[in-house]
């Protein structure tokens, strides 16, 4: 082993010193012409950038070679450092959970759940934050509201649905079966909203309010199924509720 340390050593100062003088310059037309001599052609005037991208990735593996046993020293102490402060902090939210949560004990599942003030009072909450996030959307050029990405898709399809005459010779719209396969209740919605709104952008934006509501109350459910308790089942919501973007133009909560 000791040997085999000493060449990975001796293998990257060559390779590090190789890097540097390619780098330099030092040697271009020294190396220039040894090659010349092998491939019998006359030398590019690319040839010296060559030289030192060679010369970085060259210096780049005679650093890693190097340094990869100080690499290993330290990823062993970060990993045991990491492991410490993990079981550290796991310790200390267990200290903290244990006074609201029994974490030892099996409950049985409660159910239908038995709503008080408190669960009523949440719902009130999410209500309003529902019908502020709906206002906040549908504000933005209220009462055409212009949509994008999967949203104006389906109120596009929504729109070839009740008038395919509008649409003869559409690329998408004009031959209904190519959305025969997308099938989703907000279509059928959309359209009957739209005869009340009179545009489907709105139409379909106004169905944000009982989306986010669903899902504030749904959340709200499954924490007091989960933790048995008000008080972190909505902080639960919240916590799930808050917008993450996944790329791609996907987000959750």
């Amino acid at each position: 082993m000791k040997y085999i340390k000493i060449l990975i050593l001796f293998t990257g100062c060559i390779f590090a010193l190789s890097g540097l003088a390619l780098l330099t310059g030092w040697f271009d037309s020294n190396l220039s012409q040894i090659i010349v001599g092998f491939i019998a052609r006359r030398a590019g005037p690319n040839w010296p950038t060559y030289y030192r991208m060679t010369g970085g990735i060259l210096l780049l593996i005679g650093l890693a070679l190097i340094a990869i046993r100080y690499v290993r020293i330290a990823t062993r102490w970060l990993d045991t450092s990491f492991r410490s402060h993990l079981e550290n902090i796991t310790t200390w939210a267990e200290q903290k959970l244990a006074i609201h949560l029994d974490m030892t004990s099996t409950r049985t599942l409660i159910w239908p759940l038995h709503f008080e003030f408190s669960d009523w009072v949440a719902i009130l909450i999410f209500i309003l934050l529902a019908l502020i996030y709906q206002l906040a959307v549908s504000n933005n050029g209220y009462p055409t509201v212009i949509l994008g990405g999967d949203a104006a898709n389906i109120a596009s399809f929504a729109a070839g649905r009740a008038f395919p005459q509008l649409f003869v010779g559409d690329a998408i719209l004009g031959d209904l079966r190519n959305i025969g396969l997308y099938v989703t209740v907000h279509i059928p919605i959309a359209i009957g909203l739209e005869k009340l709104l009179g545009n489907f952008g709105l139409a379909y934006s106004i169905l944000l309010f009982p989306h986010v509501f669903l899902q504030y109350f749904s959340y709200y459910l499954l924490g007091r199924v989960l933790f048995n308790n008000r008080y972190w089942a909505f902080l639960f919501t919240i916590a799930t509720s808050a917008p993450f973007e996944l790329g791609g133009g996907e987000l959750w909560g």
